[in-house]
């Protein structure tokens, strides 16, 4: 994804940026305003004015999509482990 985006974002602002983005259908994204909002506020987090290509939203929203299921991907696969009063934590 970060190959998609031009050069001057450092890792960590693509980190928090997203964070703040909500995972989405990746068709709805494609064919609406969802894009052009999406592509403005990847634009805005630039130290320069830049015009980023739909491609790099795409890539953005499928790589903030990803992160998600994995995380919960991980949730459900992870043991429960049970604390010795027979609690069970994650």
């Amino acid at each position: 994804m970060l190959d998609e985006l031009p050069e001057g974002l450092d890792r960590t602002t693509v980190e928090e940026l997203m964070a703040a983005t909500r995972p989405a259908h990746i068709h709805r994204i494609d064919i609406g305003p969802e894009v052009s909002a999406l592509r403005d506020r990847l634009a805005r987090t630039f130290p320069h004015p830049v015009e980023l290509p739909r491609d790099a939203a795409w890539a953005f929203q499928c790589a903030v999509n990803c992160r998600v299921g994995l995380r919960r991907t991980v949730a459900r696969l992870t043991p429960k482990e049970e604390t010795a009063g027979g609690e069970e934590v994650a």
